[in-house]
């Protein structure tokens, strides 16, 4: 008898469920808000009616058009370019930002130390090295290493840096103008205190790092020429 009912049960179980399924085929799922805490991840779903909902949700990425013609990932001149054209494709993003916002120079930096990278494997460096000491994040080191390698970068003509660079980091320091930055922008770059902290701070103006970056980007030879 036990079993009986229990059978029933699961049959009608079943059929609801597939009476669901058929249901939720008209409908669309999509996230629409995650929150994150020591104990759970939590995602909420909202549901479209697929005649209602675009084709491409704000809050979906669009494949990157500089991605898809990147030249062959399986060669160092190929690696050059991806991180060559993803510099470029955050540093295009990058410069329609509020000028000077903690986001802009979150980006700049990154976009930096991406141009550094593709440079010093464009001559040679193994990205696994790139990802460990004494590069990671670090800019100082990636910078110095490029220049070893043959990496000249001039800003004539460009933004001039903050007097404070010139004057108290730069007193009784053998460094140029970009050295000046580059070190300036990586106290805030190489551990993550830009991304995390709360706290002001003053820092290299993106003017101050744009030139720097043409020059880099400029300096890492297009596969394709």
């Amino acid at each position: 008898m036990k079993r009986r009912i229990l059978n029933t049960l699961l049959s009608r179980a079943a059929v609801a469920g597939r009476a669901i399924q058929a249901r939720l085929r008209k409908y669309r799922v999509v996230p629409s808000h995650t929150t994150s805490n020591k104990r759970d991840d939590t995602t909420e779903f909202t549901i479209y009616p697929k005649t209602s909902v675009p084709t491409l949700p704000l809050n979906i990425k669009k494949v990157s058009v500089y991605r898809e013609r990147t030249n062959n990932l399986d060669t160092p001149q190929g690696r050059a370019d991806a991180y060559r054209n993803l510099a470029d494709e955050i540093y295009h993003s990058a410069r329609q930002m509020p000028e000077d916002s903690t986001a802009q120079q979150i980006l700049i930096f990154h976009v930096l130390e991406l141009a550094l990278k593709g440079y010093l494997i464009h001559t040679g460096l193994k990205e696994e090295q790139l990802s460990k000491r004494p590069y990671s994040h670090n800019l100082i080191n990636a910078y110095a290493e490029a220049k070893r390698r043959g990496l000249r970068v001039s800003l004539a003509g460009g933004a001039e840096p903050h007097d404070i660079i010139l004057g108290s980091r730069g007193a009784g320091a053998d460094l140029d103008k970009v050295d000046l930055i580059i070190n300036w922008a990586n106290e805030f770059h190489d551990r993550g205190v830009l991304r995390y902290s709360v706290a002001s701070a003053l820092l290299p103006t993106c003017l101050d790092v744009f030139p720097i970056i043409d020059e880099v980007l400029k300096a890492i030879p297009n596969g394709d020429d």
